[in-house]
């Protein structure tokens, strides 16, 4: 069978045109092959939601939002239709809840179920629908009443404040930092000419200490230490000589000092003397026979 040109391109046409409505679904989280029923809502105030918003239950992404309805004409509730995975039970009084999922404030659906399973809604049903408070509104009105209540104790403690800064200590303050940055100013001066003044004449003289400390030390280098030392180490030697000549008992020296008889015979000795001194006081007539004035004594003449 021979096909004719208008027919094959018409079939292409077809092809593309479900190729780019199902690219475009895909690209929109819609899986046209992928079985879901149809559920609304209404809401008074859809606070920036958009379609292809999902839907979660538990942190999983059960359906989107495919369909937001507004009438131009009347104020009536928006019409928000979802699609929802047609595995999913929905029962009698489940609801669908407008929440932001992010702190940007995007919005989105999420579907909280009831355990009445025997009796489930059906296909194109209006579920029960709420707002949730989005995470701003929520701060504003954990803060808000807070910071009401701290404004009257902010005012008394700005109107303490501002006494202390007008008071007289303040500005007494205020006057003694004045005088003090003079003063450091006018210390800054002195010392500025102090460095620009005095301090080169005492770097040079510094400079000339320490050229006639180095020339010192060069002079020292030439003494004659090596010969110093020589001297020093004969003299050494003639000591050591000499102690030994007194531990000898060669010698006089050594023999008074290291022989104990001569000590013992010098210990004798001295006793012996002693007892000649005592005697010798105690009868000097045995010993002296002359007389004071050189003539001899009568009665002991007389006696002899």
């Amino acid at each position: 069978m021979k096909y004719s040109k208008e027919l094959k391109i018409g079939i292409v046409v077809i092809v593309c045109a479900g190729l780019l409505v199902f690219g475009f679904n895909f690209l929109k989280g819609v899986n046209i092959f992928k079985p879901t029923n149809f559920y609304y809502i209404t809401l008074n105030n859809i606070d920036g939601l958009t379609k292809n918003a999902p839907v979660f239950s538990n942190g999983f992404q059960v359906g989107q939002v495919s369909n937001i309805e507004y009438n131009y004409k009347h104020l009536s509730p928006i019409i928000v239709e979802v699609i929802l995975d047609k595995q999913l039970v929905v029962p009698q009084g489940s609801s669908l809840t407008l929440y932001s999922t992010d702190i940007m404030g995007s919005k989105g659906l999420y579907f909280t179920m009831t355990e009445n399973y025997d009796q489930p809604h059906t296909a194109g049903d209006t579920l029960k629908s709420g707002v949730e408070k989005s995470l701003l509104a929520k701060i504003e009105e954990t803060i808000t009443p807070k910071i009401e209540a701290v404004i009257p104790q902010l005012d008394s403690v700005v109107v303490s404040i501002r006494s202390i800064i007008e008071g007289e200590k303040v500005q007494n303050s205020l006057n003694s930092i004045e005088q003090i940055t003079l003063n450091l100013e006018s210390s800054s001066k002195e010392l500025k000419k102090v460095m620009n003044n005095d301090l080169p004449v005492i770097v040079s003289n510094a400079k000339n200490g320490v050229e006639n400390i180095n020339k010192f030390s060069e002079g020292i280098k030439d003494i004659e230490l090596k010969n110093t030392v020589s001297d020093l180490n004969a003299s050494i030697a003639n000591l050591k000589t000499t102690t030994d000549k007194i531990n000898n008992k060669d010698n006089s020296l050594g023999l008074l000092l290291n022989d104990t008889s001569l000590h013992d015979n010098l210990n004798t000795t001295i006793e012996s003397a002693n007892s000649l001194l005592i005697d010798l006081q105690a009868h000097p007539k045995r010993y002296v026979h002359f007389s004071v004035f050189g003539k001899k004594d009568k009665t002991e003449t007389e006696k002899k």
